[in-house]
Protein backbone atom coordinates (compact mmCIF):
# COMPACT_ATOMS: atom_id res chain seq x y z
CA UNK A 1 0.00 0.00 0.00
CA UNK A 2 1.70 3.31 -1.15
CA UNK A 3 0.50 5.15 2.43
CA UNK A 4 2.38 2.38 4.26
CA UNK A 5 5.29 2.70 1.82
CA UNK A 6 5.46 6.39 2.66
CA UNK A 7 5.71 5.85 5.91
CA UNK A 8 8.49 3.20 6.11
CA UNK A 9 10.70 5.56 4.22
CA UNK A 10 10.26 7.79 6.94
CA UNK A 11 10.69 5.81 9.52
CA UNK A 12 13.59 4.20 7.93
CA UNK A 13 14.97 7.45 6.67
CA UNK A 14 18.68 8.73 7.36
CA UNK A 15 17.68 11.01 10.21
CA UNK A 16 20.66 13.19 9.47
CA UNK A 17 19.84 13.62 6.10
CA UNK A 18 16.17 12.88 5.49
CA UNK A 19 13.94 12.82 2.64
CA UNK A 20 12.80 15.68 1.07
CA UNK A 21 9.19 15.63 -0.47
CA UNK A 22 10.40 14.87 -3.61
CA UNK A 23 12.97 12.41 -3.22
CA UNK A 24 10.17 10.45 -1.42
CA UNK A 25 7.63 11.36 -4.70
CA UNK A 26 10.47 9.80 -7.01
CA UNK A 27 10.83 6.79 -4.59
CA UNK A 28 7.33 5.91 -4.43
CA UNK A 29 6.50 7.22 -8.16
CA UNK A 30 3.85 9.62 -7.37
CA UNK A 31 3.71 13.52 -7.57
CA UNK A 32 5.65 15.67 -4.69
CA UNK A 33 2.19 17.56 -3.79
CA UNK A 34 0.49 14.42 -2.87
CA UNK A 35 3.60 13.43 -0.72
CA UNK A 36 3.25 17.30 1.08
CA UNK A 37 -0.67 16.39 1.44
CA UNK A 38 -0.21 13.25 2.75
CA UNK A 39 2.78 14.53 5.47
CA UNK A 40 0.43 17.10 6.11
CA UNK A 41 -2.38 15.17 7.38
CA UNK A 42 -0.25 12.50 9.07
CA UNK A 43 1.10 15.61 11.28
CA UNK A 44 4.74 14.78 9.89
CA UNK A 45 7.26 17.08 10.02
CA UNK A 46 8.93 18.46 6.49
CA UNK A 47 12.59 17.14 6.00
CA UNK A 48 14.10 20.38 7.57
CA UNK A 49 12.20 20.18 10.76
CA UNK A 50 12.87 16.60 10.94
CA UNK A 51 17.01 17.53 10.97
CA UNK A 52 16.95 20.53 13.15
CA UNK A 53 16.69 18.69 16.63
CA UNK A 54 19.65 16.48 15.83
CA UNK A 55 22.01 18.86 13.73
CA UNK A 56 21.88 21.64 16.59
CA UNK A 57 22.62 18.49 19.47
CA UNK A 58 25.72 17.04 17.09
CA UNK A 59 27.36 20.32 16.72
CA UNK A 60 26.86 21.17 20.33
CA UNK A 61 28.59 18.06 21.31
CA UNK A 62 31.56 18.38 18.58
CA UNK A 63 32.16 21.90 19.92
CA UNK A 64 31.73 21.01 23.59
CA UNK A 65 34.53 17.84 22.83
CA UNK A 66 36.95 20.27 20.86
CA UNK A 67 36.20 24.12 21.52
CA UNK A 68 38.90 25.19 19.40
CA UNK A 69 37.73 23.39 16.15
CA UNK A 70 37.61 25.28 12.90
CA UNK A 71 35.20 25.55 10.54
CA UNK A 72 36.59 23.38 7.78
CA UNK A 73 37.35 20.94 10.72
CA UNK A 74 33.45 21.48 12.51
CA UNK A 75 32.67 21.26 8.32
CA UNK A 76 34.32 17.64 8.04
CA UNK A 77 33.15 15.98 11.01
CA UNK A 78 29.43 16.87 10.14
CA UNK A 79 30.17 15.64 6.78
CA UNK A 80 31.56 12.03 8.10
CA UNK A 81 28.04 11.87 9.96
CA UNK A 82 26.20 12.32 6.87
CA UNK A 83 24.92 16.52 6.99
CA UNK A 84 25.44 18.57 4.02
CA UNK A 85 25.82 21.54 5.17
CA UNK A 86 27.44 25.00 4.18
CA UNK A 87 30.34 25.99 5.89
CA UNK A 88 28.73 29.61 6.24
CA UNK A 89 25.86 28.16 8.28
CA UNK A 90 28.11 25.57 10.48
CA UNK A 91 29.77 28.81 11.34
CA UNK A 92 26.83 30.71 12.75
CA UNK A 93 25.76 27.74 14.58
CA UNK A 94 29.47 27.34 16.24
CA UNK A 95 29.51 30.72 17.12
CA UNK A 96 25.55 30.79 19.29
CA UNK A 97 26.67 27.99 21.03
CA UNK A 98 30.18 29.37 22.06
CA UNK A 99 28.37 32.18 23.18
CA UNK A 100 25.86 29.91 24.94
CA UNK A 101 28.49 27.93 26.55
CA UNK A 102 29.86 30.99 27.53
CA UNK A 103 27.07 32.64 28.81
CA UNK A 104 26.40 29.58 31.28
CA UNK A 105 29.89 29.19 32.25
CA UNK A 106 29.97 33.08 33.36
CA UNK A 107 26.38 33.12 34.99
CA UNK A 108 27.24 30.29 37.11
CA UNK A 109 30.75 31.64 37.89
CA UNK A 110 29.19 34.78 39.30
CA UNK A 111 26.68 33.01 41.07
CA UNK A 112 24.33 35.00 39.86
CA UNK A 113 20.61 34.79 41.12
CA UNK A 114 18.19 33.54 39.42
CA UNK A 115 15.86 36.48 39.71
CA UNK A 116 18.55 38.90 38.90
CA UNK A 117 17.79 40.33 35.41
CA UNK A 118 20.00 39.24 32.73
CA UNK A 119 20.55 42.13 30.51
CA UNK A 120 22.83 40.41 27.88
CA UNK A 121 21.27 37.54 26.86
CA UNK A 122 22.24 35.80 23.36
CA UNK A 123 19.19 34.45 21.93
CA UNK A 124 19.60 31.72 19.38
CA UNK A 125 18.47 32.29 16.03
CA UNK A 126 20.78 30.20 13.55
CA UNK A 127 20.16 29.74 10.26
CA UNK A 128 20.43 26.32 8.49
CA UNK A 129 22.00 26.63 4.45
CA UNK A 130 18.22 25.84 3.78
CA UNK A 131 16.91 29.01 5.47
CA UNK A 132 15.59 26.91 8.83
CA UNK A 133 16.22 29.15 12.25
CA UNK A 134 17.62 26.64 14.87
CA UNK A 135 15.89 26.62 18.13
CA UNK A 136 14.34 30.00 17.55
CA UNK A 137 11.09 31.46 16.32
CA UNK A 138 11.57 33.63 13.66
CA UNK A 139 10.58 36.23 16.25
CA UNK A 140 10.05 36.80 19.55
CA UNK A 141 11.33 33.06 21.42
CA UNK A 142 8.26 31.77 22.97
CA UNK A 143 10.18 30.90 26.57
CA UNK A 144 10.02 33.96 27.10
CA UNK A 145 7.11 35.31 25.99
CA UNK A 146 5.18 37.90 28.55
CA UNK A 147 8.97 38.19 30.05
CA UNK A 148 10.86 41.01 28.85
CA UNK A 149 13.65 40.94 31.29
CA UNK A 150 15.20 38.06 29.58
CA UNK A 151 14.47 39.23 25.74
CA UNK A 152 17.28 40.68 23.63
CA UNK A 153 14.31 41.94 21.39
CA UNK A 154 17.32 43.47 18.74
CA UNK A 155 18.98 40.09 18.80
CA UNK A 156 15.91 38.14 18.02
CA UNK A 157 16.20 39.94 14.60
CA UNK A 158 16.06 37.91 11.52
CA UNK A 159 19.57 38.52 10.17
CA UNK A 160 21.50 39.42 13.67
CA UNK A 161 24.01 36.40 13.06
CA UNK A 162 24.14 37.73 9.20
CA UNK A 163 23.83 40.73 7.59
CA UNK A 164 22.86 42.78 10.36
CA UNK A 165 24.94 41.88 12.94
CA UNK A 166 27.36 45.32 13.19
CA UNK A 167 23.95 47.09 12.72
CA UNK A 168 22.68 45.49 15.81
CA UNK A 169 25.94 45.96 18.07
CA UNK A 170 25.82 49.57 17.36
CA UNK A 171 22.23 49.47 18.43
CA UNK A 172 23.47 47.66 21.63
CA UNK A 173 26.11 50.16 22.33
CA UNK A 174 23.91 53.46 21.68
CA UNK A 175 21.06 52.32 24.40
CA UNK A 176 23.04 51.19 26.60
CA UNK A 177 25.76 54.24 26.64
CA UNK A 178 25.37 56.23 30.20
CA UNK A 179 23.70 57.88 31.14
CA UNK A 180 20.18 57.46 29.09
CA UNK A 181 21.80 56.36 25.44
CA UNK A 182 23.41 58.09 22.36
CA UNK A 183 20.72 59.93 20.01
CA UNK A 184 21.04 57.58 17.04
CA UNK A 185 20.31 58.36 12.88
CA UNK A 186 19.36 55.04 10.89
CA UNK A 187 19.33 55.45 7.50
CA UNK A 188 18.07 53.02 4.90
CA UNK A 189 15.77 53.04 1.95
CA UNK A 190 12.15 52.90 2.44
CA UNK A 191 10.92 49.44 3.48
CA UNK A 192 13.95 48.10 5.34
CA UNK A 193 13.00 47.78 8.90
CA UNK A 194 14.01 51.07 10.47
CA UNK A 195 10.60 51.53 12.58
CA UNK A 196 10.92 48.06 13.78
CA UNK A 197 14.58 48.28 14.51
CA UNK A 198 13.79 51.47 16.45
CA UNK A 199 11.18 49.60 18.20
CA UNK A 200 13.33 46.57 18.87
CA UNK A 201 15.84 49.19 20.25
CA UNK A 202 13.20 50.81 22.99
CA UNK A 203 12.70 47.31 23.88
CA UNK A 204 15.89 46.39 24.24
CA UNK A 205 16.47 49.51 26.37
CA UNK A 206 13.48 48.29 28.34
CA UNK A 207 14.41 44.57 29.28
CA UNK A 208 18.18 45.92 30.19
CA UNK A 209 17.23 47.51 32.67
CA UNK A 210 18.53 50.99 31.40
CA UNK A 211 15.51 52.86 31.11
CA UNK A 212 12.70 52.38 33.47
CA UNK A 213 10.29 49.84 32.53
CA UNK A 214 7.78 52.18 31.76
CA UNK A 215 9.65 54.59 30.09
CA UNK A 216 7.49 56.05 27.01
CA UNK A 217 8.17 55.14 23.06
CA UNK A 218 6.79 57.91 21.13
CA UNK A 219 6.46 57.44 17.52
CA UNK A 220 5.93 60.84 15.16
CA UNK A 221 6.19 60.72 11.37
CA UNK A 222 7.37 64.21 9.89
CA UNK A 223 6.27 63.82 6.66
CA UNK A 224 2.56 63.37 8.09
CA UNK A 225 2.76 67.50 8.05
CA UNK A 226 5.36 68.08 5.77
CA UNK A 227 3.14 70.64 3.75
CA UNK A 228 2.47 72.34 7.43
CA UNK A 229 5.62 73.26 8.85
CA UNK A 230 3.33 75.02 12.11
CA UNK A 231 1.54 72.21 12.82
CA UNK A 232 4.68 69.68 12.50
CA UNK A 233 6.27 71.98 14.87
CA UNK A 234 3.44 71.97 17.53
CA UNK A 235 2.80 68.12 17.24
CA UNK A 236 6.54 67.83 17.89
CA UNK A 237 7.21 70.98 20.60
CA UNK A 238 3.09 71.70 21.57
CA UNK A 239 2.47 75.03 21.44
CA UNK A 240 1.03 77.86 24.42
CA UNK A 241 -2.58 79.61 24.32
CA UNK A 242 -2.42 82.28 21.45
CA UNK A 243 0.52 81.23 19.48
CA UNK A 244 -1.69 81.16 16.50
CA UNK A 245 -5.25 81.13 15.63
CA UNK A 246 -7.09 78.64 16.79
CA UNK A 247 -4.48 78.00 20.06
CA UNK A 248 -6.91 78.58 22.77
CA UNK A 249 -5.20 76.36 25.18
CA UNK A 250 -2.04 75.19 25.69
CA UNK A 251 -0.92 71.86 24.27
CA UNK A 252 1.67 69.21 25.70
CA UNK A 253 3.97 68.50 22.54
CA UNK A 254 5.27 64.84 21.55
CA UNK A 255 9.21 65.82 22.98
CA UNK A 256 7.16 66.40 26.35
CA UNK A 257 5.55 63.11 26.02
CA UNK A 258 8.87 61.25 25.65
CA UNK A 259 10.17 62.02 28.61
CA UNK A 260 12.85 59.55 29.92
CA UNK A 261 11.81 57.71 27.05
CA UNK A 262 12.68 57.45 23.72
CA UNK A 263 11.41 59.72 20.59
CA UNK A 264 11.69 57.94 16.96
CA UNK A 265 11.80 60.61 14.43
CA UNK A 266 10.69 59.01 11.02
CA UNK A 267 11.62 60.46 7.80
CA UNK A 268 13.31 63.11 9.89
CA UNK A 269 14.94 65.23 6.72
CA UNK A 270 11.23 66.44 6.74
CA UNK A 271 11.42 68.32 9.31
CA UNK A 272 12.24 71.51 8.49
CA UNK A 273 14.92 73.56 9.02
CA UNK A 274 13.55 75.91 11.94
CA UNK A 275 12.69 72.72 13.50
CA UNK A 276 15.93 71.09 13.23
CA UNK A 277 17.70 73.70 15.38
CA UNK A 278 14.97 73.57 17.96
CA UNK A 279 15.40 69.78 18.14
CA UNK A 280 19.09 70.32 17.66
CA UNK A 281 18.89 72.96 21.37
CA UNK A 282 16.78 69.88 22.70
CA UNK A 283 19.98 67.33 21.80
CA UNK A 284 22.41 70.17 23.04
CA UNK A 285 21.31 71.53 26.19
CA UNK A 286 18.22 69.27 27.08
CA UNK A 287 15.84 72.08 26.93
CA UNK A 288 13.18 73.27 24.23
CA UNK A 289 10.65 75.44 24.21
CA UNK A 290 6.51 75.17 22.81
CA UNK A 291 5.52 76.81 19.86
CA UNK A 292 4.97 80.39 21.11
CA UNK A 293 7.51 80.74 23.88
CA UNK A 294 10.10 83.29 24.23
CA UNK A 295 12.24 80.99 26.64
CA UNK A 296 13.91 77.98 26.35
CA UNK A 297 12.48 77.23 29.96
CA UNK A 298 11.55 73.59 29.45
CA UNK A 299 13.76 71.06 30.02
CA UNK A 300 13.59 66.81 28.59
CA UNK A 301 15.52 63.93 29.16
CA UNK A 302 15.10 62.35 25.92
CA UNK A 303 17.38 59.53 23.69
CA UNK A 304 16.59 60.69 19.91
CA UNK A 305 16.09 57.86 17.15
CA UNK A 306 15.73 59.35 13.85
CA UNK A 307 15.19 57.55 10.33
CA UNK A 308 16.08 58.85 6.59
CA UNK A 309 16.19 57.52 3.37
CA UNK A 310 18.11 60.72 2.00
CA UNK A 311 21.96 61.36 2.49
CA UNK A 312 21.99 63.02 5.74
CA UNK A 313 24.31 65.35 3.85
CA UNK A 314 22.60 67.04 2.48
CA UNK A 315 19.06 66.76 3.74
CA UNK A 316 19.93 67.51 7.79
CA UNK A 317 21.71 70.65 9.14
CA UNK A 318 25.15 69.95 10.21
CA UNK A 319 24.61 71.12 13.00
CA UNK A 320 21.96 68.80 13.85
CA UNK A 321 24.02 66.40 12.39
CA UNK A 322 27.35 66.99 14.90
CA UNK A 323 24.75 66.41 17.66
CA UNK A 324 23.63 62.02 16.60
CA UNK A 325 26.90 60.35 17.42
CA UNK A 326 25.44 57.21 16.31
CA UNK A 327 24.52 56.39 12.99
CA UNK A 328 23.25 52.79 12.03
CA UNK A 329 23.22 51.96 8.02
CA UNK A 330 20.47 49.12 7.30
CA UNK A 331 20.81 46.98 4.15
CA UNK A 332 18.03 46.68 1.61
CA UNK A 333 16.83 43.17 0.98
CA UNK A 334 18.18 42.54 -2.25
CA UNK A 335 22.01 42.60 -0.16
CA UNK A 336 20.81 40.30 2.07
CA UNK A 337 21.43 36.52 2.24
CA UNK A 338 19.48 34.75 0.22
CA UNK A 339 18.63 32.92 3.74
CA UNK A 340 17.64 35.62 5.79
CA UNK A 341 15.52 36.54 2.85
CA UNK A 342 13.83 32.84 3.15
CA UNK A 343 13.34 33.14 6.80
CA UNK A 344 11.56 36.40 6.03
CA UNK A 345 8.92 34.78 3.64
CA UNK A 346 8.63 31.85 6.09
CA UNK A 347 7.89 34.37 8.67
CA UNK A 348 5.57 36.77 6.70
CA UNK A 349 3.29 33.62 5.92
CA UNK A 350 3.55 32.34 9.08
CA UNK A 351 2.29 35.67 10.51
CA UNK A 352 -0.72 35.94 7.80
CA UNK A 353 -1.64 31.88 8.91
CA UNK A 354 -2.15 33.39 12.14
CA UNK A 355 -4.50 36.02 11.32
CA UNK A 356 -6.16 33.58 8.70
CA UNK A 357 -6.65 31.30 11.25
CA UNK A 358 -6.10 28.71 8.84
CA UNK A 359 -2.74 26.15 7.55
CA UNK A 360 -1.17 27.56 4.86
CA UNK A 361 0.93 25.49 2.22
CA UNK A 362 3.09 27.94 -0.26
CA UNK A 363 3.77 26.27 -3.43
CA UNK A 364 7.78 25.77 -4.41
CA UNK A 365 7.22 28.30 -7.19
CA UNK A 366 5.83 31.08 -5.17
CA UNK A 367 8.68 30.83 -2.85
CA UNK A 368 11.12 30.75 -5.60
CA UNK A 369 9.89 33.85 -7.22
CA UNK A 370 9.80 35.41 -3.54
CA UNK A 371 13.22 35.05 -3.72
CA UNK A 372 14.49 35.74 -7.05
CA UNK A 373 12.14 39.43 -7.66
CA UNK A 374 13.42 42.40 -7.53
CA UNK A 375 11.72 43.84 -4.51
CA UNK A 376 12.56 48.18 -4.91
CA UNK A 377 10.19 48.19 -1.49
CA UNK A 378 12.37 46.26 0.27
CA UNK A 379 10.94 44.05 3.44
CA UNK A 380 7.95 46.28 3.64
CA UNK A 381 6.87 45.57 -0.14
CA UNK A 382 7.76 42.11 0.56
CA UNK A 383 5.44 41.61 3.16
CA UNK A 384 2.66 43.64 1.51
CA UNK A 385 2.94 41.12 -1.85
CA UNK A 386 2.48 38.36 0.56
CA UNK A 387 -0.36 39.32 1.86
CA UNK A 388 -2.25 40.25 -1.46
CA UNK A 389 -1.21 36.65 -2.43
CA UNK A 390 -3.19 35.23 1.15
CA UNK A 391 -5.98 37.25 0.56
CA UNK A 392 -6.30 35.71 -2.98
CA UNK A 393 -5.52 32.25 -1.54
CA UNK A 394 -7.85 32.62 0.86
CA UNK A 395 -10.77 33.55 -1.47
CA UNK A 396 -9.76 30.29 -3.59
CA UNK A 397 -10.15 28.38 -0.06
CA UNK A 398 -13.52 29.37 0.20
CA UNK A 399 -14.52 28.37 -3.07
CA UNK A 400 -12.90 24.69 -2.95
CA UNK A 401 -14.57 24.81 0.87
CA UNK A 402 -11.30 23.77 2.35
CA UNK A 403 -9.59 24.21 5.74
CA UNK A 404 -6.30 25.50 4.46
CA UNK A 405 -5.22 28.28 1.74
CA UNK A 406 -3.12 27.23 -1.05
CA UNK A 407 -0.89 29.69 -2.59
CA UNK A 408 0.31 29.25 -6.20
CA UNK A 409 2.50 31.11 -8.60
CA UNK A 410 -0.85 32.81 -10.40
CA UNK A 411 -1.67 34.23 -6.50
CA UNK A 412 1.33 36.81 -6.43
CA UNK A 413 0.92 40.15 -7.65
CA UNK A 414 1.77 40.34 -11.44
CA UNK A 415 4.73 42.17 -10.52
CA UNK A 416 6.12 39.57 -8.59
CA UNK A 417 7.05 37.25 -11.65
CA UNK A 418 8.19 40.29 -13.96
CA UNK A 419 10.81 41.25 -11.64
CA UNK A 420 13.41 38.44 -11.22
CA UNK A 421 16.29 39.12 -10.60
CA UNK A 422 19.25 38.31 -13.26
CA UNK A 423 20.26 34.61 -13.99
CA UNK A 424 23.37 35.15 -12.09
CA UNK A 425 21.07 35.38 -8.68
CA UNK A 426 18.71 32.90 -9.75
CA UNK A 427 22.00 30.48 -9.49
CA UNK A 428 22.09 31.34 -5.39
CA UNK A 429 18.80 30.09 -5.02
CA UNK A 430 19.66 26.50 -5.01
CA UNK A 431 18.23 23.03 -3.44
CA UNK A 432 20.38 23.96 -0.48
CA UNK A 433 17.89 26.71 0.24
CA UNK A 434 14.70 24.99 -0.05
CA UNK A 435 13.31 21.94 -1.86
CA UNK A 436 9.79 21.68 -1.35
CA UNK A 437 6.61 23.27 -0.67
CA UNK A 438 5.85 25.08 2.20
CA UNK A 439 3.78 24.38 4.93
CA UNK A 440 2.99 27.09 8.00
CA UNK A 441 0.46 26.72 10.82
CA UNK A 442 -1.36 29.27 13.17
CA UNK A 443 0.79 28.59 15.96
CA UNK A 444 4.31 28.74 14.13
CA UNK A 445 5.60 32.13 15.89
CA UNK A 446 5.02 34.51 18.46
CA UNK A 447 5.33 38.08 16.62
CA UNK A 448 6.48 41.29 18.10
CA UNK A 449 3.34 43.69 16.88
CA UNK A 450 4.88 47.12 15.71
CA UNK A 451 3.51 50.08 16.37
CA UNK A 452 4.17 51.02 12.76
CA UNK A 453 1.89 48.92 10.67
CA UNK A 454 1.59 51.04 7.37
CA UNK A 455 2.99 48.15 5.47
CA UNK A 456 -0.50 45.50 7.49
CA UNK A 457 -3.64 45.29 5.46
CA UNK A 458 -6.71 45.68 7.71
CA UNK A 459 -7.08 43.24 10.48
CA UNK A 460 -10.64 42.67 9.61
CA UNK A 461 -9.79 41.84 5.07
CA UNK A 462 -10.55 37.99 5.48
CA UNK A 463 -13.19 38.38 7.43
CA UNK A 464 -14.98 40.75 5.36
CA UNK A 465 -14.18 38.87 2.56
CA UNK A 466 -15.70 35.67 4.09
CA UNK A 467 -18.77 37.75 5.12
CA UNK A 468 -18.73 39.16 1.33
CA UNK A 469 -18.57 35.43 -0.54
CA UNK A 470 -21.29 34.06 1.85
CA UNK A 471 -23.07 36.80 1.11
CA UNK A 472 -23.05 36.23 -3.09
CA UNK A 473 -23.45 32.60 -2.64
CA UNK A 474 -26.91 32.71 -0.53
CA UNK A 475 -27.53 35.27 -3.72
CA UNK A 476 -27.45 31.61 -5.99
CA UNK A 477 -24.25 32.73 -7.92
CA UNK A 478 -21.89 30.46 -8.56
CA UNK A 479 -18.02 29.59 -7.15
CA UNK A 480 -16.82 31.26 -10.50
CA UNK A 481 -19.39 34.04 -10.61
CA UNK A 482 -18.39 34.76 -7.01
CA UNK A 483 -14.75 34.89 -7.44
CA UNK A 484 -15.04 37.27 -10.23
CA UNK A 485 -17.30 39.44 -8.64
CA UNK A 486 -15.52 39.64 -5.44
CA UNK A 487 -11.96 39.10 -6.63
CA UNK A 488 -12.35 42.19 -9.05
CA UNK A 489 -13.53 44.55 -5.87
CA UNK A 490 -10.04 44.24 -4.20
CA UNK A 491 -7.42 43.10 -6.63
CA UNK A 492 -6.79 46.24 -8.18
CA UNK A 493 -6.22 47.95 -4.79
CA UNK A 494 -4.35 45.09 -3.27
CA UNK A 495 -2.04 45.24 -5.26
CA UNK A 496 -2.06 48.97 -5.83
CA UNK A 497 -1.51 48.84 -2.16
CA UNK A 498 1.75 46.68 -2.06
CA UNK A 499 3.29 48.60 -5.17
CA UNK A 500 2.89 51.51 -3.52
CA UNK A 501 5.43 51.01 -0.85
CA UNK A 502 8.31 51.14 -3.21
CA UNK A 503 7.54 54.84 -3.87
CA UNK A 504 6.74 55.61 -0.13
CA UNK A 505 3.41 56.27 -0.93
CA UNK A 506 0.76 54.61 2.01
CA UNK A 507 -2.45 53.71 0.68
CA UNK A 508 -4.97 54.50 2.77
CA UNK A 509 -6.44 51.71 4.33
CA UNK A 510 -10.20 52.93 4.89
CA UNK A 511 -10.05 52.70 1.06
CA UNK A 512 -9.26 49.28 1.06
CA UNK A 513 -11.83 47.99 3.83
CA UNK A 514 -14.77 50.16 2.32
CA UNK A 515 -13.85 48.13 -1.41
CA UNK A 516 -14.45 45.29 1.00
CA UNK A 517 -17.37 46.53 2.94
CA UNK A 518 -19.22 47.58 0.00
CA UNK A 519 -23.02 46.72 -1.02
CA UNK A 520 -22.88 44.07 -4.19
Amino acid sequence: MLENKILELIENEDKRKPLTDSDIAKLVNTTREYITQFRTEKNINNSRQRKESILYSDIKEIIIEDKDISDRQLCKRLSILGYDISRYSVSQIKKSIISEVFLQNAAEKSNLNKDQPKNFITVKSVVDKDGTEINNSSNIDNSNKGDKSNTNYLRNIIGYHGSLKNAISQAEAAVLYPPHGLHTLLLGASGVGKSFFAEAMYNFAISSSHFDKNAPFVLFNCADYVDNPQLLLSQLFGYSKGAFTGAITDKVGLVEKANNGILFLDEVHRLPSEGQEILFYLLDKGKYRRLGETENGRTANVMIIAATTEDPKSSLLLTFRRRIPMIIELPSINNRPVNEKYVLIKSFFSQESARVGKEITIRYEVIRSLLLYNCPGNIGQLRSDIQVACARGFCNSLSNNSNEVAIDIKDLPKHVPLEILSVKDRELVSEDIFNEDLVVNPNDVVTQKSKDDRYMLPDGIYSNIEEKYYKLEKQGLSKDEINKILWSKVEFNLSKFAKNIESNMFFPKEELKNIIDEKY
